[in-house]
């Protein structure tokens, strides 16, 4: 119907936005369940909070207003002093429940010498696997356990990965 119709009648989405300025400061500005991480010869030095209603309810921007009453002010803000080499790694949700932090800082440290496009592709296709796998210990396994849910292994959903790797100007 969209595509024939060529409208949209509206819609929501979480939304992490990133800036890095020339010395390398990291503004970081996330709504919902998409996240940020940045990584440090393979450890995790820094990962933005999500913002959660509830279990699995993420802040959602939305356009008409309907269901979900969160404001850009809602928005988690912070400042991170990044180093050159830092890999920055920004995803939706797909990737987060189905891959622990640890485990991305270290799947990211194996595949350094990636494109920060190589390292996206395959990051997102390593939480695709995961996925579908139900014998696999996930993040979203773990949340639900703590919400008296039953669920094993990945979850499947969109996934979105967006990699940088960082370069300090003089």
């Amino acid at each position: 119907k969209i595509c024939l119709e060529k409208e949209v009648e509206g819609g929501s989405a979480t939304c992490c936005l990133a800036s890095l300025t020339p010395d390398g400061m990291l503004k970081v500005a996330n709504l919902g369940d998409s996240k940020l991480l940045v990584i440090r010869e393979g450890e995790c030095v820094y990962s933005s909070k999500v913002g959660l209603h509830g279990f699995n309810t993420p802040y959602q921007l939305e356009v008409p207003y309907r269901w979900v009453n969160n404001v850009v002010a809602d928005a988690q803000v912070d400042h991170v002093q990044c180093k050159a080499q830092d890999i920055i790694v920004v995803a939706s949700d797909g990737l987060y429940d189905n891959m622990f932090d640890d485990e991305i800082a270290s799947f990211c440290e194996t595949q350094k010498h990636q494109s920060p496009l190589e390292l996206a592709q395959s990051l997102k296709q390593q939480a695709l696997a995961v996925s579908a796998d139900e014998e696999k210990v996930t993040p979203f396994q773990v949340a639900c356990e703590e919400e008296n849910y039953e669920w094993n292994g990945g979850k499947e959903d969109d996934i979105t990965v967006v990699v940088a790797k960082v370069q300090i100007l003089d």
